[in-house]
């Protein structure tokens, strides 16, 4: 100036001892102190840092760090635990629930998963880990029915052959050994050459 009392160009302070240039989008320099004046979402005395979730050379890319994710020095969100996508949003595959924290094997043949893990047994599975059978079913694969009809037949707990009653005979057990007759196979009769038995064992 004419008095020599202003500062040239990018030059502030009293003394004009203050330098600062505007770095648009980054910080402008106040007109009398010459302080920087932070934009956007830069911080810090130099205006160098980017304010608490910013990220990126621009301060512009916002990531707030979850349970699902962290961020990285760049602001992209780098998944934890067994969360996946690009929003880690989602769980990797064969696990399950609101935390990914529940595992249920895909590849099984014993059961299918449910939306949250829980296995569904498939078949006539049952049991934690669908190793049982339900009710009434035997077997290896609990393929085999067999239902006990008292005074007839009880099941083999393991295989589900129908073990026969007392005098009963025959795959079913509707029958009844040779020699003994009736209903409940409760009457003995033996052909002889004298006499022959009926359905009843009459003789």
């Amino acid at each position: 100036g004419a008095n020599c009392t202003d500062c040239v160009s990018d030059w502030y302070g009293t003394n004009c001892s203050v330098n600062c240039v505007d770095v648009p989008g980054q910080y402008t320099c106040n007109s009398t102190t010459g302080e920087k004046v932070c934009e956007g979402h830069w911080t810090g005395t130099e205006c160098d840092s980017c304010k608490t979730h910013y990220y990126g050379t621009h301060c512009d890319t916002f990531c707030q760090a979850s349970p699902a994710w962290n961020c990285s020095n760049t602001g992209d969100k780098e998944c934890i635990g067994h969360f996946t996508g690009q929003n880690c949003s989602l769980c990797q595959s064969g696990w399950y629930g609101s935390g990914c924290d529940r595992y249920c094997d895909l590849n099984s043949t014993l059961w299918t998963c449910d939306d949250n893990g829980n296995k569904n047994c498939t078949g006539n599975r049952a049991g934690a880990k669908c190793t049982n059978c339900v009710k009434d079913w035997y077997g290896a694969n609990c393929s085999v029915n067999c239902v006990e009809v008292p005074g007839q037949y009880t099941c083999n707990s393991t295989t589900g052959n129908k073990i026969c009653n007392g005098k009963r005979a025959g795959s079913d057990c509707a029958e009844c050994k040779e020699g003994w007759y009736g209903a409940d196979c409760s009457v003995e009769c033996t052909d002889t050459t004298r006499y022959t038995c009926t359905e009843h064992g009459n003789k």
